[in-house]
């Protein structure tokens, strides 16, 4: 049972940029292949899913006019529910799902050096300074149309799990962030998501804290709404054995913004981790019991036990099933206008 402390610090009001939230859950942001084929999102899935409280198919896009007014809908949906919703923005590089890059015929693949994945991935070709300020240039024309037109609260760069800003940013990918969206949207509107400690996808350096320390350095100038941050536990889908912390980048980064701490989280250690970590201004961010707890807040603040996800469920294409279908806890429908 959480103590009546614990429960005072997730449950604390914070703001982050221009948004005040009540409490500190998120739901993290998660690959689950519900858009349509021309990656405009599906409205009758998504504003559901999300108003509960690249060479990737079926993955949502915010490059055409199509995509932008599915996001609308989705995001007015959210705003109806009292939700405050941030868009990820993200570019694979050299990371791709080879099914799909073989049925796209091969495209060819970028990153920032010439080093693949691994053995069964093509050799990417390095970006050059022209198609690097293109990267730029598109990430901080998504970020427009994302909040001045779509209506989201901001943006957050992907810069993890070895995508192309993860890709930059490691050394064992780059052996040769940018202010653009920022500048684009507001810093209060603009945050960037971090890996420092993850080997998934072919990516870890052997002492990344120097790296990204320097990396948080130069940030904070920027005054973004938050850093989001995985935790070094957590490789892609697996939990691995470290001793690696983040307190030293947390601790760096000195409330500057608030932090976003993902990856493995339950109820009973989101709880102890909002009191251990309450000098730091931290948001703890779901993502597997989110996809099977609408109401999740709900469920942790009343310490409601949890349904279990189903992982054959997570990638299912464009379909309902493990997206909107499961159940609110009965607590939650008897009294639906509480937290």
């Amino acid at each position: 049972m959480a103590s009546a402390e614990q429960h005072s610090a997730l449950f604390k009001p914070l703001r982050i940029g221009s948004s005040h939230l009540s409490h500190r859950i998120a739901l993290a942001p998660l690959t689950r292949r519900r858009a349509q084929d021309d990656h405009t999102h599906t409205v009758n899935l998504a504003s559901e899913y999300y108003a509960q409280p690249g060479v990737y198919n079926n993955i949502p896009g915010i490059y055409t006019h199509r995509h932008i007014e599915a996001w609308k809908q989705i995001v007015d949906k959210v705003h109806e529910a009292g939700g405050i919703i941030f868009l990820q923005l993200a570019a694979v590089g050299r990371l791709v799902d080879l099914e799909d890059w073989e049925s796209q015929g091969r495209p060819e693949l970028f990153s920032a050096s010439a080093i693949p994945v691994d053995e069964d991935y093509p050799v990417p070709t390095p970006l050059d300074g022209e198609s690097i300020e293109q990267y730029i240039e598109d990430f901080a024309t998504a970020a427009k149309a994302g909040v001045e037109i779509a209506g989201f609260d901001g943006v957050e760069i992907h810069g993890a799990n070895g995508l192309l800003v993860d890709q930059f940013i490691q050394d064992g990918t780059n052996q040769r962030s940018d202010s653009a969206v920022a500048n684009a949207v507001g810093a209060d509107k603009t945050a960037i998501r971090l890996s420092p400690f993850s080997p998934f996808r072919g990516m870890g350096m052997k002492d990344p804290l120097p790296q990204f320390l320097d990396l948080l350095t130069r940030l904070k100038p920027l005054k973004l709404a938050y850093i989001h941050l995985i935790e070094p536990r957590i490789a892609g889908s697996l939990e691995v054995d470290t001793h690696d912390t983040l307190e030293p980048l947390m601790k760096h980064w000195s409330n500057t913004s608030p932090v976003v701490l993902a990856s493995g989280y339950t109820p009973s250690s989101a709880l102890e981790a909002a009191q251990a970590f309450q000098q730091y201004d931290i948001i703890i961010a779901f993502g597997r019991h989110f996809t099977a707890n609408p109401g999740l807040v709900y469920r942790i603040k009343n310490t409601i036990e949890l349904n279990q996800y189903d992982r054959s469920t997570f990638y299912s294409t464009m379909s309902p099933r493990g997206y909107i279908d499961y159940a609110f806890s009965k607590e939650w429908q008897a009294a639906p206008k509480e937290l």
